[in-house]
């Protein structure tokens, strides 16, 4: 009996070998997939990475490019600043000379305005309607006086 339960644990030896071999094998499959799922992953996060990286340097570009024009932008401003300084400050070192200015300023708009004054009741002259007593001289009477002296 001895031999007969020989062979038993033998073949029992084998079926439990196969069945450890077998879930060996599938551990590692599961291994091998779960490998390949976490390079993936990683590939995945990698190339993530890389497109954020580009699109930092594109967004990165395009502030400098933007700084750039603003600096040129306010060069010229202060340029612009510095000539109408120069400008003003010409006419603001001598004050007699910018008093004067006004001065002839303030004159040349009276002769503007008198003019233009002028020129407005000239043409109310023309067109005021005469009547019977606007025909005579502004000083002279159509009616007779009773006593004049």
């Amino acid at each position: 009996m001895i031999k007969g339960t020989g062979m038993m644990n033998s073949g029992i030896d084998q079926k439990q070998m196969g069945e450890q071999k077998e879930e060996e094998k599938i551990w590692e499959e599961h291994m091998k997939d779960r490998r390949q799922r976490e390079e993936r992953r990683q590939n995945e996060r990698q190339e993530a990475l890389e497109r954020e990286r580009r699109e930092l340097e594109k967004l990165d570009q395009e502030r400098r490019m933007i700084e750039e024009s603003l600096k040129i932008e306010m060069e010229k401003e202060l340029e612009m600043s510095v000539e109408e300084t120069k400008g003003k400050s010409v006419c603001g070192e001598n004050p007699l000379e910018k008093y004067m200015k006004i001065i002839q300023r303030d004159q040349d708009q009276e002769t503007a305005d008198k003019s233009s004054k002028v020129g407005r009741e000239a043409s109310e002259v023309d067109t005021v309607p005469l009547s019977d007593k606007d025909e005579s001289f502004t000083g002279f009477s159509h009616e007779e006086t009773d006593d004049f002296w």
